[in-house]
């Protein structure tokens, strides 16, 4: 159902794009912590593996 709000539906339309905007960007944004939440674990989890911190520390020093 279409609203005929005359003189206010330019104002609406624009409203409309504004809301789907803010929407695209929450998604994105929600994305991107879980991504990061995601790093996080999986970089913790490997730091606590002998073998794996070896190796992390070796490439931070090998950029040193």
């Amino acid at each position: 159902m279409e609203l005929n709000l005359g003189i206010f539906n330019p104002i609406l339309e624009k409203l409309n794009s504004i809301s789907e905007g803010f929407k695209i960007a929450v998604d994105e944004e929600i994305k991107s912590q879980n991504l990061k939440t995601e790093l996080i674990s999986n970089v913790s989890h490997d730091l606590k593996t002998p073998l794996t911190s070896k190796q992390y520390s070796q490439i931070f020093f090998a950029k040193l």
